[in-house]
């Protein structure tokens, strides 16, 4: 008889909200839709039914939570409050503004976004600075005025334009963002409300600065080492050979001897040469 080997799975344990905040609504929105997919990947390899494995939103609310946002928000008792009333709610609470006051955008997200120029790979550094905008909007409730959302909706244009200007904005370096800003303004108007052409733009523009950056930082290392083995080259160019040293020396030598040889007696013995100078 075959013995058939079952899966081990690791125990995962449903997140709690216990509190209404949005940065806590926020966290745990996260870590239930991280539980969520390890669950069906769990059911798709058991075979087990999801809605069985999963464990039900409402259970996992913090009891005193549960009752107020029923009583309150739902106007209804705890056992009456459904799973797609308190989902709508938590959907609705993570698309709105904190205390429904929008911020000042740009001021925003020149504080909190920053591209990675550290990241030496241009693609990742443009992709994770999109990723970066996208997690503030959705965890900041500025969906409605800066998400994706649906293309047939009445405020797409106008989200794709803003989100369009933001992404300019706060680019880095200043010589990309001039750079990008001109292009778009100049060469391809689409990409002013279209964000996803813009963000090939970003990359192009970004790749081949960074080219540019390379070699010119590759010339400036190269330069000096040239220049010193030219110096190098010159200098032992110009350095006389021993043969050379000795002809210089016996010419001084024969020069001086002629000129003496032709002074007066007296003049030699005023100067104090006694006698001929000899090699």
């Amino acid at each position: 008889m075959q013995n058939i080997h079952q899966p081990v799975f690791e125990f995962v344990q449903a997140p709690k909200l216990v509190d209404w905040s949005q940065d806590a609504v926020v966290s745990w929105k996260k870590r239930w839709d991280q539980y969520v997919r390890i669950v069906r990947q769990r059911c798709t390899e058991s075979g087990e039914r999801m809605e069985i494995a999963l464990r039900p939103v409402k259970a996992c609310i913090d009891s005193e939570l549960l009752e107020v946002l029923c009583l309150y928000e739902l106007r209804k008792a705890v056992d009456d409050g459904t799973r797609e009333e308190l989902v709508t709610l938590i959907d609705v609470k993570l698309g709105s503004v904190k205390n429904n006051q929008v911020p000042d955008l740009d001021d925003f997200f020149r504080q909190v976004l920053k591209i990675d120029l550290h990241e030496d790979d241009v693609d990742a550094r443009v992709l994770k600075y999109y990723r970066d905008f996208a997690t503030l909007i959705k965890e900041n409730g500025l969906s409605k005025i800066l998400g994706v959302g649906d293309p047939a909706d009445s405020g797409y244009s106008n989200r794709m334009k803003l989100r369009c200007t933001i992404l300019i904005y706060i680019l880095e370096p200043k010589m990309l963002q001039d750079d990008v800003r001109r292009y778009v303004k100049y060469e391809c108007r689409e990409a002013k409300c279209n964000d996803f052409m813009l963000f090939g733009i970003i990359k192009d523009k970004a790749r081949a600065q960074h080219k540019y950056y390379v070699l010119a930082h590759e010339r400036k290392v190269i330069e000096p080492l040239e220049q010193g083995k030219k110096r190098q080259t010159t200098a032992t160019s110009w350095a006389p050979s021993p043969h050379i040293r000795n002809l210089q020396v016996h010419t001084k030598v024969d020069l001086t001897r002629s000129v003496t040889q032709e002074m007066p007696h007296h003049r030699r013995r005023a100067a104090g040469i006694a006698r001929d100078p000899i090699d």
